[in-house]
């Protein structure tokens, strides 16, 4: 019996309690049950042995979902700060996240060289709330050893990107990392004025006697005039480097390109026909697909492509979710 109930408890395709219907036959019929009976009984278990295992877990499933919808619903910033720190998960990307977030209220600051840790947290707004401070964790190829060095080692602040690697001990390549993400903003510092500074520094690591704060000393490079970025090309570096910007959407540069006729997807749930929704016509796929997100500046639409039976495309769209 308790193997039995064991195997109802374990999620397969479709259950493994076959292997007990002689044991179970002759048990009902040793307990006089006839056999028409037992077939019955039998198959009702068998049947249940395909889903026991979600329905078993169903209560504990809803109550991870109950909380997380009431988390998200009352603390959206809270939420989304666990999500970013519990990365990957195969879900919605961080990008998505941050841009949720920031539509439901949630202040999110960017990645900074003064105030950031290695995970994401929340911290004063100065207005009696809180906002989401992106951590290092964010950008790409950066380690959290790395983070614990420029924390460790931040004190009152850093004053320049010569002064981080002073004082933290980072490579020129870390340097570059941090510059690349645009984490010296708060000092009035570039993105490509960070990138001249770190190129500049062509040690390792600075000498044990020049490691405290001299103002005055160390790398003297001849100050360049360096272009401006332009808002497209911030965005660009954004997602090269963390895969997520606070800027524009990247659909914003883009939009005025597309061909005439298309719609923002807010404009989806008004649509009451495929045609209406694909005036070029429906996409049809070679066979079954998973679901693919589409996301632009006022939503995320969900589309399945189906394969020769049935309706060729069914969308599903969520607005701030």
């Amino acid at each position: 019996a308790d193997r039995l109930r064991r195997s109802l408890a374990t999620f397969k395709k479709h259950g493994n309690v076959s292997e007990f219907r002689t044991l179970f036959m002759k048990g009902m019929h040793k307990n006089g049950y006839d056999t028409e009976f037992a077939e019955r009984c039998f198959s009702q278990i068998e049947g249940f042995g395909s889903y026991g295992f979600p329905e078993s877990h169903a209560a504990s499933f809803a109550l991870l979902v109950y909380a997380s919808s009431w988390l998200k619903c009352h603390h959206p910033g809270i939420f989304a700060c666990a999500l970013l720190n519990s990365q990957p998960m195969g879900f919605y990307a961080p990008a998505q996240i941050v841009r949720d977030a920031s539509e439901h209220g949630v202040e999110i600051r960017p990645v900074d060289i003064n105030a950031s840790t290695w995970d994401n947290i929340m911290e004063a707004d100065g207005k009696g709330g809180l906002a989401l401070r992106l951590g290092f964790r964010q950008i790409k190829s950066m380690r959290e050893e790395e983070a614990t060095w420029i924390a460790a080692a931040r004190g009152n602040g850093y004053l320049s990107v010569e002064d981080v690697w002073r004082r933290a001990g980072l490579q020129p390549r870390q340097l570059r990392t941090l510059a690349e993400a645009d984490t010296f903003a708060s000092l009035d510092i570039s993105r490509r004025d960070a990138l001249w500074a770190a190129a500049a520094i062509a040690s390792e690591k600075p000498l044990p006697l020049f490691s405290g704060d001299m103002d005055g000393e160390g790398i003297l490079e001849p100050l360049a005039n360096l272009p401006k970025m332009s808002l497209g090309e911030e965005v660009v570096e954004d997602y090269v480097s963390m895969r997520l910007t606070l800027r524009a959407h990247p659909m914003a540069f883009l939009r005025h390109k597309l061909t005439p006729g298309t719609k923002p997807i807010e404009f989806e749930s008004n649509c009451t026909s495929s045609v209406e929704k694909y005036p070029g016509g429906a996409p049809y796929g070679a066979g079954a697909e998973p679901p693919k997100r589409l996301t632009d500046a006022k939503g995320t639409m969900r589309t399945d492509v189906w394969g020769e039976v049935g309706d060729p495309v069914k969308t599903r769209r969520h607005t701030r979710t």
